[in-house]
C-alpha cells in the first residue's frame, strides 16, 4: 500500500496534480513507522461541502521555513433564523465552496491575505531547463507583461533566477516553476519500430497544460539606505580628490586659482541649471512616491547647493566642471540600461548637468583674466 501511495504521489508531483501535495509521502512514512491516527475516534468537523466527513488532526506549528508551511483550518457553522444550516470546513487546501443562505449564494474560502497592486503583471511565457540527465534546475525564466494604467505603461520584461524585476519599490524574484494541469486535448504518440509490426502501436494520453511560474515578492523600505550611505561617502571622497586635483591642474594650465572669483553673466544661469535637477526629482518623488527619487532628493540638494553657490560667485569653476562631468558620464549607461524604469528620470538631469558644464567651460577657457594672480 505504501509503495502504491508513493508511486501515486510521484506521479501527482510529476504532472502537477493540485490535490496531492508533497507532504503526502511524508505522512505515509509516518504511518508506516507506527505513528497511526485513529480516524474512527476523531469527530468529523463538517457536515456539508467538500470537507464533509473529513477529520482534522492538529499538528505542532512549524516555525522553520525550510521544514514546510503551516495550513490553518476553520469549522464554520451557518445559522439562519435561529436554525443551523450545517457546518462547513474551510482551509487553504480546499477549493471555494458555495453556500446558499436566504436565497442568495455565497462563496466561502480560507486563503492568505491578498495585497492588491495598482498595476497588473501578466505571465507571457515560462521557460524551464534542467541539466541533462538530472532534475536539477538550470534555467528558470519568465517573461511578464507590466500593465500600469496610472503611468500608461505597457511593456514586457524577463525575470530569471539571478535577474529579478525591480518595479515600484518591490522586487519580484523567480521562485518556482511547475507544469500546469493536463488539459482537455489529446496527444497521439506513435512508436517507431524496426521492421514491419503486426499491428499499429498508438498510445493516447491527455495533453499537458502550459507551465506556471511562481514569483516571490519582497518589499524592503530600507533598501536604499546602504546605497544612500555609499553615495554620500563616494561624493565626499570625490569632492576631496577633485578639489586638490583641480587646484594642481589650474596651476599647471595657467588658470586662475580655485578661490579666485571670475564674475560672468553666464554663471548664474549655470548655477540655476545645477539646481534644476533637484526640482525635477522632487516633483517626480511627490508625484510617484518612488524610493529612488526620494533617496536622490534627500542626498543631492546639499551637494548641488554648495556647488551652485560657488559657481554663482565664480569660484572653483574647474572643480565644478569636473564634478559635473563625472556623474553625468556615469549616469548615461545607467539611464540606457534602465530606460523603462528609473533611467527615464536621469535624462533631464544629465542634460541639465551637461549644459551647466558647457557654460562653465566657456567661461573658464574663453574669458581668462589678463592678469592672473600669483599662486600661494
Amino acid at each position: 500500500m505504501l509503495g502504491a501511495f508513493k508511486q501515486a504521489g510521484e506521479r501527482a508531483r510529476k504532472f502537477g496534480e493540485p490535490r496531492m501535495g508533497p507532504e503526502m509521502q511524508f505522512v505515509a512514512e509516518l504511518e508506516e513507522a507506527g505513528h497511526l491516527v485513529d480516524a474512527e475516534n476523531e469527530e468529523a468537523k463538517a457536515t456539508n461541502g467538500s470537507g464533509r466527513g473529513a477529520r482534522i488532526v492538529n499538528r505542532a506549528e512549524v516555525k522553520d521555513d525550510k521544514m514546510g508551511r503551516n495550513f490553518q483550518w476553520a469549522a464554520i457553522e451557518i445559522i439562519e433564523g435561529g436554525k443551523s444550516l450545517g457546518t462547513w470546513l474551510a482551509s487553504s487546501r480546499l477549493n471555494p465552496q458555495e453556500i446558499e443562505v436566504a436565497g442568495q449564494k455565497w462563496r466561502v474560502q480560507m486563503r492568505n491575505e491578498r495585497y492588491y497592486l495598482p498595476y497588473n503583471l501578466q505571465l507571457v511565457r515560462a521557460r524551464q531547463e534542467v541539466y541533462q540527465g538530472t532534475s536539477q534546475a538550470k534555467v528558470f525564466a519568465s517573461r511578464v507583461r507590466i500593465i500600469n494604467p496610472n503611468t500608461k505603461e505597457d511593456r514586457s520584461t524577463d525575470i530569471t533566477m539571478n535577474n529579478p524585476l525591480r518595479y515600484a519599490d518591490l522586487t519580484f524574484y523567480q521562485s518556482t516553476m511547475g507544469q500546469g494541469e493536463r488539459g482537455p486535448g489529446t496527444a497521439a504518440l506513435l512508436s517507431a519500430l524496426s521492421g514491419r509490426p503486426a499491428a499499429d502501436f498508438v498510445d493516447m494520453e491527455e495533453k499537458e497544460g502550459g507551465r506556471n511560474s511562481g514569483l516571490q515578492v519582497v518589499g524592503n523600505p530600507s533598501m536604499l539606505a546602504p546605497y544612500t550611505g555609499c553615495l554620500l561617502v563616494g561624493f565626499g571622497m570625490l569632492w576631496q580628490f577633485l578639489f586638490h586635483l583641480t587646484r594642481f591642474l589650474a596651476k599647471r594650465a595657467g588658470l586662475p586659482p580655485p578661490d579666485f572669483g571670475v564674475p560672468h553673466p553666464l554663471l548664474p544661469v549655470c548655477a540655476l541649471l545645477i539646481m534644476l535637477p533637484d526640482v525635477f526629482l522632487a516633483w517626480i518623488a511627490i508625484k510617484n512616491g518612488t524610493l529612488f527619487a526620494l533617496a536622490v532628493v534627500a542626498v543631492t540638494p546639499f551637494i548641488r547647493g554648495v556647488l551652485a553657490w560657488q559657481v554663482w560667485r565664480g569660484k572653483h569653476l574647474v572643480f565644478s566642471m569636473v564634478l559635473l562631468l563625472v556623474p553625468t558620464i556615469l549616469a548615461v549607461p545607467f539611464a540606457l540600461k534602465y530606460q523603462e524604469t528609473h533611467g527615464s528620470m536621469l535624462w533631464p538631469v544629465s542634460i541639465a548637468q551637461f549644459a551647466a558644464f558647457l557654460g562653465i567651460a566657456y567661461v573658464v577657457f574663453s574669458n581668462r583674466p589678463r592678469t592672473i594672480p600669483a599662486h600661494a
